[in-house]
């Protein structure tokens, strides 16, 4: 910034009577995502004016391409240290489970520890009461999710430092980071029109744990300039553009649902670190159109994606918003019955992928019982949908076979129709334009262009890159 730059915005700061803490705009507009560096130290007047009006349209204040008094105003304003502008290096994540555990790492001597519990469990429980998400706070010594601190200045030796009283609150950092930082130099209250209210501060930090960013809409809780104090009441409303955002990540909040604890939840009869999809049976087996394939066994799931050496490990309530007990699962592409479907005794439950959340969402109108869908085997062992549209699903020695278009048709064979297929399958699914079929250490393959298999194959050798 030039030097008639600083003096025009000195003069400005020192006649508006209304500025509490002088910022450096060109500092500003490099740290929130206006305005790139320069290895030069200098700003063509084009640029310049492009990176103020960008957050002028954002601050929603009029776009002069001037460093005016209501744009230094802006700038002035406490606010959240987090940048407006993303930026390509960071995508809209989600966490990948739903039950959240946070704890106080440390507390500003403004308040009690009561006092500062309390602001804050109000503060993140506002986005519960709209979205399928729950949170535990857990004792000093236990790990958590999510980590709470003040600090001041360079605290933790970070590249975002905060400033000293006002400019910059308190920052957070996006999933599944954990860490949520307030700057200690603020008078942090609750109750009152004094100081820097830790609850909505709280609101505002937790939807960047959750990765919510910056939201250009003044009314927004996202927004990124401090609103100052409103009372806490039990039905206090969340936004709408929050609640469109948040909902967004996590899903419409589901009233029948309760918290989920990790802490409290009952622990499946076989640990993650013991079930290896490569060795053992599994319950059902899937794959999606991005080429994931998903092994489930006692309430654990196994992630074996293209780009991971070795399966990643959920508890079925990570992964899906409503967990029924499964007999089998299948993924289909067919343009009528698109998604994922589990098949739970006589339920069918069919699921969409949530791109953003990593999660499996159950589709509205699920589950449906058997009688009103397909009229499957009441207890299957295993399914698969082919390429040509045919959903096929097995028990014991018999499997039917439907195909899913204009006009439904349904035929029933028995396995000896692929040859030497064996009974009572663990599980099956399509995957690269074939059919894999599982029991016990082996694995068969369909031939393409027929009804017969090749096998049995050691499972361990030739899939899931074992």
């Amino acid at each position: 910034m030039t030097i008639m730059w600083r003096i025009i915005i000195s003069f400005a700061v020192f006649f508006s009577g209304i500025l509490s803490h002088i910022v450096d705009p060109e500092q500003y507009l490099q740290s929130y995502g206006y305005l790139a560096k320069s290895e030069t130290g200098q700003h063509s007047p084009i640029t310049w004016k492009g990176a103020i009006r960008k957050f002028q349209r954002f601050a929603n204040v009029p776009e002069t391409g001037r460093l005016d008094e209501a744009t230094l105003s802006k700038m002035e304003a406490p606010r959240c240290g987090v940048a407006d502008v993303r930026g390509y290096a960071l995508p809209i994540v989600s966490w990948s489970r739903r039950c959240i555990s946070w704890k106080l790492i440390n507390h500003t001597p403004d308040m009690s520890v009561e006092e500062q519990k309390m602001a804050i469990t109000r503060g993140i429980n506002y986005w519960t009461t709209v979205t399928n998400i729950f949170f535990t706070e857990v004792g000093a010594h236990e790990p958590a999710d999510l980590t709470i601190s003040f600090g001041r200045g360079n605290h933790e030796k970070t590249c975002n430092p905060f400033d000293g009283p006002g400019g910059v609150l308190a920052h957070a950092y996006y999933p599944e980071d954990g860490r949520l930082h307030f700057d200690d130099d603020e008078f942090w209250t609750e109750g009152g029109h004094d100081g820097t209210n830790l609850r909505i501060v709280t609101f505002h930090e937790m939807g960047h744990a959750l990765g919510l960013g910056h939201s250009n809409d003044p009314r927004a809780i996202m927004a990124p300039i401090y609103q100052g104090y409103w009372p806490h009441r039990d039905n206090d409303i969340v936004p709408a553009d929050d609640t469109h955002g948040i909902q967004s990540l996590y899903g419409v909040k589901d009233h029948t649902m309760t918290s989920r604890s990790p802490i409290i939840e009952p622990v499946p009869t076989i640990s993650p670190q013991q079930f290896n999809p490569c060795t053992e049976t599994f319950d059902a087996i899937f794959t999606t159109d991005d080429g994931v394939t998903y092994a489930m066994k006692d309430g654990v799931v196994a992630k074996m994606s293209p780009q991971e050496k070795r399966p990643v490990y959920y508890r079925y309530y990570d992964l899906f918003d409503v967990k029924p007990t499964v007999d089998t699962a299948f993924f289909s592409n067919i343009p009528l019955s698109r998604g994922l479907f589990i098949l739970s005794g006589t339920d069918m439950y069919r699921y969409y992928y949530d791109k953003r959340s990593q999660t499996f969402i159950l589709s509205p109108g699920y589950p449906k019982n058997n009688a009103d869908v397909l009229r499957y085997p009441t207890h299957p062992d295993a399914a698969f949908p082919d390429p040509s549209g045919w959903i096929n699903i097995y028990e014991g020695d018999r499997f039917v076979f439907y195909y899913v278009g204009e006009k439904e048709v349904r035929s029933e064979k028995t396995v000896n129709f692929h040859g030497n297929l064996p009974s009572n399958l663990d599980a099956a699914t399509a995957k690269d334009g074939l059919a894999f079929f599982f029991k016990g250490s082996d694995y068969y393959t369909l031939v393409p262009g027929t009804f017969k298999v090749k096998g049995p194959f050691r499972k361990d050798k030739k899939w899931m890159g074992c």
